[in-house]
């Protein structure tokens, strides 16, 4: 007899692990987690061919369930989707640097659901986080008219008298982190987003 797949689905919502036990029955066997630790303890006597990990759970999240993961299984031994309602480039980045294989909108349409686990599954697909899509964001405080970028991938914040500096100074450390990954040394598709803070 042909082994089924073994899928592992973590989801502190009972709902979301019922919605997705639904869609994905077809693939293989479900095991349903409601925490991350519950999914370690899963993981400590059974064999899974891939994850599925909501990123928003209480005591830890998502992204640190997939590197607590990474120190003892590699991307193709124990495939990862990352999958979040609250999915946006900042999370995708982290996700995929820490060792995610894919990640994914919830609530995702059943069709492209199936197919990315299914490949994810069958092949250890596993996408690289682009450093083209490194977005940052200027923030500009009514008191004393300093001008902030922030860049919530890298975590780093520079300040000028002027927008414009703080954002060339910016660029540039988010230019040397990419040269220090290996990135390509280019920005683009740099999105910048303004929001006004009254403090």
């Amino acid at each position: 007899m042909e082994r089924r797949s073994e899928i592992l689905i973590v989801d502190d919502s009972q709902v979301m692990r019922s919605i997705l036990k639904t869609c994905l029955r077809g693939l293989g066997n479900c095991t349903l987690a409601e925490s991350a630790e519950a999914a370690k303890k899963q993981m400590e006597s059974q064999r899974f061919d891939v994850a599925l990990i909501d990123q928003m759970m209480p005591l830890k999240t998502g992204i640190e369930l997939t590197a607590d993961i990474r120190q003892q299984w590699s991307a193709k031994e124990l495939p990862i989707i990352l999958i979040s309602g609250a999915l946006d480039a900042a999370m995708e980045w982290n996700a995929l640097r820490t060792g995610a294989n894919e990640c994914l909108r919830k609530p995702a349409e059943r069709a492209k659901l199936v197919e990315t686990v299914k490949r994810v599954m069958e092949t250890g697909y596993q996408r690289e986080p682009d450093p083209t899509r490194i977005i940052y964001r200027t923030l500009e405080w009514d008191q004393g008219k300093t001008h902030y970028a922030y860049c919530p991938e890298i975590n780093q914040r520079t300040q000028g008298a002027t927008r414009e500096r703080a954002i060339e100074d910016m660029e540039g450390l988010i230019r040397a982190f990419t040269r220090r990954e290996g990135w390509p040394d280019h920005i683009s598709q740099t999105t910048t987003q303004e929001n006004r803070m009254v403090l």
